[in-house]
């Protein structure tokens, strides 16, 4: 399954290029999600996946934003909790 997180960032120093951020759950099986926050905008919705084999749980994971500002790579982290919850039964 997967639920959308609404992202939102705060652009300093005029800076206005595209921003990837990246789920990072290294020792969670099956949890993913990528998304570009578009060049001039400031949100944007993160898919966060959970397929069959992401066990039940709560988990500390990270949100990454990578971006360059001057020919430069710079890379922001963002703790975040995320609860896995049991799939819905199907008939």
């Amino acid at each position: 399954g997967h639920v959308e997180l609404p992202l939102v960032i705060t652009r300093f120093y005029h800076f206005v290029d595209p921003v990837e951020v990246t789920l990072l759950a290294p020792n969670v099986k099956g949890l993913s999600g990528k998304v570009t926050i578009a060049k001039d905008q400031s949100q944007a919705k993160l898919a966060v996946t959970a397929d069959a084999a992401t066990p039940v749980g709560k988990y500390a994971v990270k949100l990454q934003a990578t971006l360059k500002l001057n020919g430069q790579a710079i890379i922001v982290e963002q703790p975040l909790s995320i609860t896995v919850s049991a799939k819905a039964a199907t008939k």
